[in-house]
Parts: structure tokens; sequence; C-alpha cells
């Protein structure tokens, strides 16, 4: 279960550089930054009985870029309890100006958050999601635009929904028109492993 509930984490982790840590029920939080519970003065959006939607914009009505931390925290702890994994750290560490950012994991689905700059206390936005095993989604959450979980990389290229074959760290992203990001490695023959969508940033 612990290798699990890594790997939701993983795949924004590996792409942000930042390190993961299991959380530890009753331990202080993991790495350099303080949790602290959202700003009780601002009011955060009602948490809605629907399945949460993912897309290449945000999640449900939070959008990548603009939506607070405290705001998409506040929601996801109400659907899912408090996360089973969270890193932070400074994207690309040691390199100079690279944004602070923060992940938190639920099993399969992670969240990644990211600053401005490289200050640990600047805010932060949300500014990724990713689902690190298509073969078994969360029943709580699905994507947008009735996009499928597993579509086969050869449908997608035919149908001329990505022109984008980028390899990296030996796996295959293909990049759809509505953002959405499918991944898959060299074992998975053609078949995404991964879902994700955001800010995606390699370290040089």
């Amino acid at each position: 279960m612990t290798r699990r509930l890594l790997a939701g984490a993983m795949l924004l982790g590996l792409l942000a550089g930042c390190s993961i840590d299991p959380a530890v029920p009753g331990s202080p939080p993991p790495g350099p930054v303080a949790s602290s519970a959202p700003d009780a003065s601002t009011a955060a959006p009602t948490v809605a009985a629907a399945r949460l939607v993912l897309s290449g914009q945000g999640i449900d009505g939070f959008r990548f870029g603009r939506a607070s931390e405290a705001h998409v925290e506040a929601m996801l702890v109400a659907r899912f309890g408090r996360p089973d994994v969270t890193s932070s750290g400074l994207f690309c560490e040691p390199m100079i100006g690279r944004p602070w950012q923060r992940t938190l994991g639920w099993d399969v689905f992670s969240v990644t958050f990211s600053a401005g700059s490289d200050s640990r206390t600047a805010a932060r936005r949300l500014t990724g999601w990713a689902i690190s095993d298509t073969a078994d989604p969360p029943g709580m959450i699905e994507l947008a635009d009735r996009e499928q979980w597993r579509p086969r990389f050869a449908d997608l290229w035919r149908q001329s929904r990505t022109d984008k074959r980028n390899q990296w760290a030996g796996h295959a992203f293909a990049r759809l028109d509505n953002g959405l990001v499918y991944v898959a490695d060299k074992a998975s023959a053609g078949i995404p492993t991964d879902v994700l969508a955001g800010k995606l940033m390699l370290c040089d």
C-alpha cells in the first residue's frame, strides 16, 4: 500500500524535482514548510457531492495559475480527507530562481501548488494534477470532456487529437488539444499509465 500511495505523487515530483515524503500521523509536516489551516476569514467554495472533474485547465472550477492553495486544499481535504503523501521544496534545487512547490497526494491522485518565486513563504497557486494509475482511477474523479482513462496513443494520433510525440526519461507524452497529457512507458504497449495536466516543468 505504501508503494501505491507514493506513486500518486511520484510523477509530479519527478517532473518538479521535489522530494517525496509519506505523511506520518502525529508527526510535523514534512519539508521545510510548516503547514497551516486555511484562513478561516476567507470563505472556501462549497463542496459539491458530484464527482471531481479534472481538466486541462484545472480541477472543477479551480483554474491553474489562479486558484489559491488554501481554497483548493480545503476543498480536497473535505472530499478525500487529509493527504496520504506530502512533499515540498524548490523546483530543481539548488538552481537559483526556481519556484517553491508543494505537492499533496491521495492514493494515485496528486496535486501541485507553486509559488512565483523561490521563497517558501510566497503565496502558492494551483499548477498541476496527476493520476498515476489509469487502470484503477478513483471512483470519485472523472476526466473532463468525457475523455477515457486509457485511450491508445495510436488512436489519439490517428484522430489528430495531438501532434506532440514527446519522449522523456523512458516515457512517451501525448498532449491533447484540451490540455490533458497522457503518459505511457515502454512496457505499457501504447496504453497510458498516467494522465496529468498543468504546468509541466523539467529540470535542465
